[in-house]
């Protein structure tokens, strides 16, 4: 291809199903040409402004749903475990976050260890606002109470990578980012002097679901779509560890839903993409 050639682009990973909805080309775009907008199957796939575009084929280069760079696996390093020092089973010691976290609460009890250690000024997670929009919002947390309102999984397409515009290079040293496997592929897709640096806790994964997921949880409370604030994937008040699926009204309420139904869904609403996923583990990341 000729320099005078119109570079490959995003656009033609999301025409093959292979968008990870991770938002990498968001940040990478020097135009700010890329959103992330909502299908109507549910799946959150990068959109290009083709006004904006100049077609220097950033995004496709810092794409994860494509490629992964080489040389991120060395070699005879087994890809689906990675490089392994150590491994420990715990929980968060605090039991605020112990009650209010996924299964163990280890993420954001490392976070506010490290906050108060004075080793990062902060972090970069998702928590999911309570405001009925039951869409997810990466934010930068630099508080132990923002921390405490990301805890839970979202088990939906999360565009994590999208909010690294924000965070310029003096900052990268002392941030720490908690995200899935496809969001560390496309950090590590990323040019160097914009990847190196963060602390990386990586979440294992088995997969996400669309949005439509959410749909039919709420589908199954008997509640109207309108009157649900948030839902909340693994509710340790609802049938205990690890809970049932719980969906909050706007009188407060929590309705329950039998975790064998979200187990449902799991077969259901899984994106395209998720099926050829290799890394369960979070190999790229450091914890």
């Amino acid at each position: 291809m000729s320099p005078s050639q119109p570079k490959r682009t995003i656009n033609s990973v999301v025409a093959q199903h292979l968008c990870l909805s991770c938002g990498t080309c968001v940040s990478i775009c020097p135009q700010q040409a890329i959103t992330m907008t909502e299908s109507p199957g549910g799946l959150l796939l990068a959109e290009i402004d083709e006004s904006s575009c100049n077609e220097c084929g950033l995004c496709y280069r810092v794409c994860p749903g494509d490629h992964l760079t080489e040389g991120s696996l060395r070699a005879g390093e087994d890809p689906f475990v990675g490089p392994v020092i150590a491994a420990y089973c715990g929980q968060a010691s605090d039991s605020r976050i112990l009650q209010s976290g996924q299964s163990g609460g280890i993420a954001t009890a490392l976070l506010s260890y490290l906050m108060d250690m004075g080793q990062i000024d902060r972090a970069i997670v998702t928590r999911m606002p309570q405001d009925g929009l039951l869409r997810p919002q990466s934010i930068v947390a630099t508080t132990p109470s923002e921390l405490l309102s990301t805890q839970g999984s979202k088990y939906c397409p999360v565009a994590l990578n999208s909010i690294l515009r924000y965070i310029s290079k003096v900052q990268i040293s002392r941030t720490a980012i908690v995200g899935l496997a496809c969001h560390f592929h496309g950090l590590r897709n990323m040019p160097q002097n914009r990847a190196d640096g963060f602390i990386k806790i990586g979440l294992i994964c088995e997969r996400v679901m669309t949005f439509c997921a959410m749909d039919f949880l709420i589908l199954k409370s008997d509640k109207p779509r309108h009157d649900v604030v948030s839902i909340r994937y693994k509710d340790k008040s609802l049938g205990g560890w690890p809970g049932d699926v719980g969906i909050l009204d706007t009188s407060g309420n929590i309705i329950r839903v039998k975790q064998s139904i979200r187990h449902w869904c799991k077969g259901r609403f899984t994106p395209p993409r998720c099926y050829l996923c290799f890394d369960k583990m979070n190999v790229l990341a450091d914890i």
